[in-house]
């Protein structure tokens, strides 16, 4: 049996922040992951998703030496962010407005995730098992022993659950979750455009779902189309002749021309565990909550659980109290629960407002944007809050 302070199962972007957080702060790490990385960039082809981080979730990376990287590799920097439903009233969000540079970076999650990941192996404080996943988990007072589907046998003081939104720790912790399917799906699309100067992003909302553009590397972006599950399996098997048209027919005018390299789709679903942890067992990330996409946040929620679980541990250790207790585990769900609550409510509040076309909602979300747009003080205190301040 291997014996370490802390296990993390799953290997992604939180997974692998997480453990390489904790292996910081001088902790013997066992990290599990059911894949090995596939990530191989070419110059012309993008990870088909792609995530927005924002200045928290900087913080949090530079934190954990891992920042410096990702400003080496494919990043955009953007510094507007419009909404809008029609053209002529939008919502904008300017960096300039509260003295900032940009709002934040659009990174490639392969690429985030397969740096952290080599991070993680070389960091001699932390084990990686892959491909292997949990088969079963059995928590004791102090510790939990932790069998591998190879049979292998591990025991830790903490297991970390951030493995997504189906979380095998979650559910062998027994802890359950609340939630509901949008009855959508996300088609999101790669493209080559004729711009090599962008830095705005843009969404637009409609009765079916938005349709956003966001600006990669070089001359690059994504396309976000949402629309129910059928409508969006449709779109992704045109040809892309086809796709091209049907895109250029639907969405704004603004769209300069593009060519679409690679095709997608995800389900859109909110989920959230009705509680972080249980004996020896914590949630951060999708494992946790899982939120409409739509502003682009379930990334940086994640960091912000493992900034605070850190903070948490940390300040245990340095007051000589047992880092994994339920005092601070508590601490920590009760940092996190309610600020990752009030941003899906907030996701949902937008999705619903945007679908219902009853005829007097159309011009009372006109008057809205319009307010929203000259509000000044109220609109620089919604574009801090989404950059994490």
């Amino acid at each position: 049996m291997k014996a370490f302070d802390i296990v993390v199962h799953g290997g992604g972007i939180i997974g692998c922040a997480t453990a390489l957080g904790l292996a910081q702060l001088g902790f013997r790490v066992g990290l599990i992951e059911s894949q090995i990385s596939s990530y191989h960039p070419t110059p012309e082809q993008f990870d088909i998703r792609v995530s927005a981080i924002n200045f928290s979730a900087e913080k949090v990376l530079e934190r954990l030496g891992i920042w410096r990287l990702i400003m080496q590799g494919r990043t955009r920097p953007y510094s507007m962010l419009e909404a809008f439903e029609d053209e002529s009233n939008r919502l904008s969000f300017d960096a300039k407005q509260i003295g900032m540079p940009y709002l934040g970076h659009f990174v490639e999650n392969g690429f985030l995730q397969h740096t952290l990941w080599h991070s993680c192996v070389e960091h001699e404080a932390i084990v990686c098992f892959t491909p292997a996943t949990i088969s079963s988990l059995v928590m004791h007072e102090q510790y939990a022993d932790i069998k591998l589907d190879s049979g292998e046998l591990l025991q830790a003081a903490l297991v970390v659950g951030a493995d997504g939104r189906t979380s095998r720790v979650r559910q062998l912790a027994h802890i359950g979750v609340t939630g509901w399917d949008y009855k959508q799906a996300a088609l999101i699309m790669n493209v080559k455009t004729e711009n090599t100067s962008q830095t705005t992003t843009w969404q637009q909302f409609s009765a079916t779902g938005p349709k956003a553009y966001l600006p990669l590397a070089g001359q690059h972006g994504s396309l976000v189309w949402y629309h129910d599950v059928e409508r969006v399996r449709q779109l992704q098997f045109m040809p892309k002749a086809q796709l091209k048209k049907t895109v250029q027919a639907h969405f704004p005018g603004k769209l300069a021309d593009f060519e679409i390299q690679q095709v997608a789709h995800f389900p859109i679903q909110r989920q959230h565990a009705q509680s972080y942890y249980h004996q020896r067992v914590v949630l951060v990330g999708d494992a946790a909550h899982s939120i409409h996409p739509l502003a682009g946040q379930g990334l940086n929620l994640g960091f912000k659980d493992i900034e605070k679980l850190l903070d948490g541990i940390m300040q245990a250790g340095i007051h000589s109290q047992d880092p994994f207790s339920s005092q601070v585990l508590q601490k920590y769900q009760t940092q996190r629960y309610y600020d990752n609550a009030f941003m899906m409510s907030a996701m949902d509040f937008f999705h619903r407002g945007f679908q219902t076309q009853f005829a007097l909602v159309k011009p009372i979300r006109r008057l809205a944007l319009m307010a929203a747009q000259h509000s000044g003080p109220l609109k620089n205190k919604v574009m801090r809050y989404a950059m994490g301040f």
